[in-house]
C-alpha cells in the first residue's frame, strides 16, 4: 500500500489516545485476512517533493522504482489517491510489471490542471478503482476511457476517537476546515443579523469576518486532541461548500457526525451519499445564503431536532465510515480482482 504522504500517528507528547488510532486501519485489514506492506514516500533528498503538497510527495521516483523491481513478490499495489500509481502505470510496460495496482481514495481536480493531467493518465490505465461516494463513479465514466471495475468505498473516520459526548443545548456553532471547496463566504452572509456565535477553525474565512464579533476565527494548527474539544463543545457544526465533484468538506463532515454532532452541510455533488438529508444532516442547496440562514436558526433553538439528527448521524458513520468497515470493503475489493484474475481455486485459496 503506498500512501502520498507518510502514514503514521502522530509522535511528539501526544499520550495514547490523544489522536485518531491511523494504524487501526491496516489492523484491520490483517484481521480481514490480508498481509500487507506499508511504504511510505522516500525522505528529502531521494524524494525531492518530500514535505510539499501531497499530490507531489506521491510522485517518488525511488519508491516506484523500488515496487517496479522488488513489488513482483506482491498481490496487488494499492495506491492511496492517484499519484503514487503514475510512475508504476507509465513504466510498468518497460519493467514487464505485471501486478494489478489500484487506484484508492481517487481525489478530482477542482481546478489544478496538474492532478487533472495524473488523472488523464493513470484512471485509463489502473486496474482498479476505488472512490469515495456512488456520483465519482459516474463521473470517471462520462469523463475518461475507463475500462476498470469502479468500487465505492467511503472515506474512514476513526469512531473510536471521535465520539459522541453529553449533549450540548448551548455554545457557538462551528466550522472546519481549510480546502478551496469551502465556501465561507456564503456562510458569512447567512449569518445575517442572527444572534447567534461562531467558532471557524480556518485560515480561509474573508479577514473582514474577524471583525464581526459573534466570529471567533482560530487559524492556527490544533492538535487533535483540542479539535476534538472544538467538536464537542459546539452546538452544532456547518459545512459549507462550493459546488463540485471533488468530496471537499468530507473530513469535517464525517468527524462532526462520529461526534454525534448535527449537521448543516451544502449539497455538493462531491459529499452525495455521505449524507442523507433531514436524516443525518440538514443539507442546503450551494451558494444559497437564505437556506443557509433558514437551517442555521431552525438548528440554533431545536435541541430534539439537533439529537435526532446527531444520533442518526452516528449510526450512519458507524455502518458506513469505520475503520472496520473500510478494511472489509477494501478486502473485498482485493478479492474480486483476484477472481477475476485467477483460476477460481486460486482466488479460493488466498483467502484462506
Amino acid at each position: 500500500m503506498l500512501p502520498p504522504l507518510k502514514w503514521a500517528a502522530e509522535a511528539g507528547d501526544n499520550a495514547p489516545g490523544d489522536t485518531p488510532a491511523f494504524e487501526q486501519l491496516f489492523t484491520d485489514l490483517s484481521d480481514s485476512g490480508l498481509d500487507f506492506y506499508l511504504l511510505n514516500p522516500s525522505r528529502w533528498p531521494w524524494n525531492p517533493f518530500a514535505g510539499k503538497h501531497s499530490l507531489l510527495c506521491g510522485i517518488d521516483v525511488v519508491r516506484a522504482l523500488y515496487v517496479l523491481v522488488a513489488g513482483r513478490r506482491f498481490d496487488a499495489v494499492f495506491t492511496i489517491t492517484e499519484s503514487p500509481a503514475l510512475l508504476l502505470l507509465l513504466l510498468r510496460r518497460i519493467f514487464l510489471f505485471r501486478v494489478p495496482v489500484v487506484l484508492t481514495d481517487v481525489a478530482f481536480a477542482a481546478g489544478w490542471q496538474l492532478r487533472q493531467r495524473i488523472l488523464n493518465i493513470v484512471l485509463p490505465r489502473a486496474d482498479a478503482i476505488a472512490v469515495l461516494t456512488a456520483n465519482h463513479i459516474d463521473h470517471i465514466r462520462q469523463q475518461w476511457p475507463c475500462k476498470a471495475p469502479i468500487s465505492v468505498v467511503p472515506l474512514h473516520v476513526d469512531t473510536r476517537f471521535f465520539q459522541p459526548g453529553p449533549f450540548v443545548s448551548g455554545g457557538p456553532m462551528l466550522t472546519v476546515g481549510d480546502d478551496v471547496g469551502r465556501d465561507y463566504d456564503t456562510l458569512v452572509r447567512a449569518m445575517g443579523d442572527l444572534k447567534i456565535w461562531l467558532v471557524a477553525k480556518t485560515k480561509a474565512i474573508p479577514r473582514s469576518a474577524e471583525a464581526d464579533r459573534r466570529i471567533a476565527v482560530i487559524r492556527g494548527r490544533l492538535r487533535w486532541r483540542e479539535l476534538r474539544q472544538l467538536y464537542a463543545e459546539a452546538r452544532f457544526v456547518v459545512v459549507p461548500l462550493a459546488a463540485s465533484v471533488h468530496a471537499s468538506g468530507i473530513s469535517s463532515l464525517l468527524e462532526a457526525m462520529a461526534m454525534g454532532k448535527a449537521v448543516i452541510v451544502s449539497d455538493s455533488p462531491g459529499i452525495r451519499g455521505a449524507v442523507e438529508p433531514d436524516v443525518t444532516a440538514l443539507v442546503v442547496p450551494c451558494g444559497d445564503d437564505a437556506a443557509m440562514r433558514r437551517a442555521i436558526e431552525r438548528l440554533w433553538n431545536d435541541d430534539l431536532l439537533r439529537q435526532r439528527l446527531g444520533a442518526a448521524a452516528r449510526a450512519f458513520v458507524e455502518k458506513n465510515n469505520s475503520y472496520a468497515v473500510t478494511a472489509n470493503r477494501l478486502a473485498k475489493l482485493f478479492y474480486e480482482l483476484h477472481h477475476a484474475r485467477c483460476p477460481p481455486q486460486t482466488a479460493e485459496a488466498l483467502r484462506m
